[in-house]
């Protein structure tokens, strides 16, 4: 005989190990009401330096360093490139008044931060796309 203790502590050890698995989809939703999964693809997030990444991953390192609001924002940035698909994307759709440099910077990108400072990053293109976050600077 199975004992229904045993049964809910083994259904809910499923649920939990279910729910350690990262999983990237959209929901979308049809006229018809239907909800279709589909993977989203993301840009993996590298950086030049520890410098930068320690700015970049360490909140409350980057208020000390460029601010509390500069630092809300520059969060904001990273998972905003970390959610879409490629530079390209973040232009069409205006996220972070995503622009291509030009001149010297050739091949580089920038988000807008607290004027006047932007995020520079690139993008290497492997087996998906990979945002390398080179520098917070004023360039103008």
């Amino acid at each position: 005989m199975v004992d229904k203790k045993d049964d809910i502590k083994e259904d809910k050890e499923k649920k939990s190990n279910i729910l350690t698995y990262k999983v990237n989809f959209l929901l979308i939703f049809c006229k018809t009401s239907a909800i279709i999964f589909i993977q989203a693809e993301q840009m993996e997030i590298e950086f030049k330096n520890k410098k930068i990444e320690k700015i970049c991953t360490d909140y409350g390192f980057a208020m000390r360093k460029i601010g509390k609001r500069s630092a809300e924002i520059l969060r904001q940035r990273i998972i905003q490139i970390r959610n879409s698909v490629s530079a390209e994307y973040m232009i069409e759709k205006q996220i972070g008044r995503c622009h291509e440099l030009k001149g010297d910077r050739k091949g580089q990108y920038a988000v807008d931060l607290e004027h006047p400072y932007r995020l520079v990053f690139t993008v290497i293109k492997k087996a998906g796309s990979v945002a390398v976050i080179i520098e917070i600077v004023d360039y103008h």
